[in-house]
């Protein structure tokens, strides 16, 4: 679906959320979002949906099934734009994928993105979306949000269900929300958070509401350096 659709679709049904980056309901819907090309880094199920994890060993697959967190994205409401690219089996921090190419830098399409996450950072920097789903082992969240300009979390371990991602390490591996602003992450994290039975590392504890602290009237501060300098505005 183009962003144009999304957007369109919103404006037609009156949802109160998506477009904005506050809301009293703290619910997704029509948050237009996309999916990295695994299971969202390492690769995010979606049923009917090729999911290679970035390598052509994975070529023709298609998943039955979405992944935990995908069922709770499209119970929120939440639009699936489209798929992204990804470093290969989310082992590495380039995204230089030798099957399906490298990711540009939107601020210099000459750099890199950082990776795994690098197509979901690209998509995020250049406007394309309003949230998207990484997973971070090593810095595959961090990094590429880092090097793109835009906001990433690793969630704390068993926060976010694992369930129908495809596993770079069972126990160091972490799903988590990529987005333009601080308030879409803590809305993103808030619509995917919670406990699943299914996945055996998930933690049975209450989600607090995670836009309770964080300045209603949508203002989001950025950081900018100049030389050792930062600055926030």
């Amino acid at each position: 679906m183009a962003w144009s659709t999304a957007r369109k679709r919103v404006r037609s049904t009156g949802s109160p959320v998506c477009l904005t980056r506050c809301s009293r309901s703290f619910r997704v819907r029509w948050f237009a979002t996309v999916i990295n090309e695994g299971y969202n880094k390492k690769g995010y199920d979606t049923a009917g949906i090729r999911t290679t994890a970035g390598s052509t060993f994975f070529a023709d697959r298609i998943p039955d099934t979405d992944a935990y967190t995908v069922k709770l994205l499209y119970g929120a409401g939440a639009v699936l734009l489209g798929k992204l690219n990804m470093h290969e089996w989310a082992l590495g921090v380039t995204n230089i994928n030798p099957h399906y190419g490298p990711s540009r830098n939107p601020w210099d399409t000459s750099r890199i993105t950082g990776g795994s996450s690098g197509g979901a950072a690209a998509a995020l920097a250049a406007g394309l979306c309003m949230g998207a789903l990484g997973s971070d082992t090593g810095g595959s969240i961090r990094i590429p949000a880092s090097l793109c300009g835009i906001v990433g979390l690793k969630p704390t371990f068993g926060r976010v269900s694992l369930q129908g991602v495809i596993p770079l390490s069972w126990n160091l591996d972490h799903a988590g929300p990529m987005t333009r602003t601080v308030t879409d992450a803590a809305l993103l994290l808030q619509a995917i958070a919670g406990y699943d039975a299914g996945d055996p590392a998930s933690v049975a504890l209450p989600v607090d509401n995670l836009l309770a602290t964080i300045d209603r009237c949508g203002r989001d501060r950025r950081a900018y350096c100049s030389g050792n300098q930062w600055t926030f505005r």
